[in-house]
């Protein structure tokens, strides 16, 4: 009897704090119930001459099923935590203009605390960002005075589906900038997702769907962890960049009319590894480059250089057998070379490279 009543006590716990969270809505700084929608006009205080407004909050969360609209009368507004409270965000951000009718606007959400997002966080807006750094508003005078600042940054302004979601997984930033989890999201036409980190913090994400025209922009101040990557067939741009060491685990891009058009820029101050690539073209600049461990990867032109945009070559290198490229363009020592229609015959590294990778003739004068 008594176990019974222990389980049905810690049950109802269970399920309170988990309603409680699930209704969870921002709570404005001077107290209150949590708040459904907030009106920008009413707010008074900007960030600096940008016209852009600012909103202090004791906390900012969105639960669970729970749905927050602003109503803009201006071009964007940032949301300043200033309790101690970190920022959980699990429904749906909505950024309207002064009819309530037209998706526009861009949200800013900063939170030194730390903020989640969880599956099922969807925005719609112009554009949303998140940061966990401390910044001096009363320093700010224009929008170039934030630009910079680590953080994630979703733009939906050109996409003709102005939504984001996170499919499944988390996506998290701590207090030191760090963005960590295993988020799932697609990109939607035209989107952009740029993130960053300072130096020393890491980056590690799930998997990414890209649209058409869609961009995926990353760069870590560490080391940067990304699964598997799909694009269409025309992206916008797809720039992946490390201080320390990269990890793709695949990228899979589509033929545009038998041609390869999608490209991809890596970059690792240190160690570069893509395990598995098709229908990319790539720059890859490190200074150990493990290209691929599939021998299913199939790629268009690489760029295949050192740290250096050219005049330099991996100090290592590995690219597995079966490994077909298109182009390879590629550092020897004296000069850039190219070499064309490569299917490696087995693992080919700085050490066979020239017993296995034969330079194109240049074309002989008429």
């Amino acid at each position: 009897m008594k176990k019974s009543m222990v389980l049905c006590a810690a049950l109802a716990l269970i399920l309170g704090t988990m309603d409680a969270s699930a209704k969870k809505l921002p709570v404005e700084t001077k107290g209150g119930e949590g708040l459904p929608s907030l009106d920008v006009s009413s707010v008074k205080d900007t960030v600096g001459t940008t016209g852009v407004k600012l909103k202090k909050w004791y906390s900012f969360d969105v639960g669970k099923g729970q749905t927050f609209k602003f109503t803009m009368n201006t071009v964007g507004i940032v949301n300043v935590v200033d309790s101690k409270k970190r920022s959980t965000l699990q429904g749906t951000i909505e950024s309207y203009f002064d009819d309530s009718k037209t998706i526009g606007g861009t949200v800013f959400l900063v939170n030194t605390n730390g903020i989640t997002m969880r599956k099922g966080f969807t925005f719609k807006g112009d554009a949303f960002g998140a940061t966990t750094a401390v910044i001096d508003f009363a320093n700010v005078k224009s929008p170039e005075d934030v630009k910079g600042v680590p953080g994630i940054s979703i733009s939906l302004g050109s996409a003709a589906d102005k939504t984001f979601t996170i499919d499944k997984g988390s996506l998290r930033l701590n207090k030191k900038g760090a963005i960590s989890g295993n988020a799932n999201f697609t990109l939607v036409e035209g989107a952009k997702f740029n993130a960053s980190s300072p130096e020393g913090q890491n980056i590690r994400l799930g998997n990414i769907t890209l649209g058409e025209r869609a961009t995926l922009d990353v760069t870590s101040g560490k080391n940067l962890n990304v699964r598997d990557i799909a694009t269409g067939k025309d992206v916008g741009e797809l720039y992946l960049a490390a201080a320390k060491n990269l990890n793709v685990r695949s990228i899979l891009g589509e033929k545009k009319d038998e041609n390869v058009d999608v490209k991809v820029e890596l970059r690792a101050g240190e160690r570069l590894r893509l395990r598995s690539a098709s229908n990319v073209n790539a720059d890859v600049y490190a200074k150990n480059v493990r290209l691929t461990k599939s021998n299913a990867s199939d790629l268009g032109t690489v760029n295949f250089f050192g740290t250096s945009e050219k005049k330099s070559a991996p100090e290592k290198f590995s690219i597995a057998k079966g490994t077909k490229i298109a182009k390879l363009n590629y550092w020897d020592g004296t000069a850039e070379k190219s070499a064309e229609k490569i299917t490696t015959p087995k693992r080919v590294t700085e050490k066979n490279f020239a017993e296995y990778i034969t330079p194109t003739p240049a074309p002989q004068p008429i």
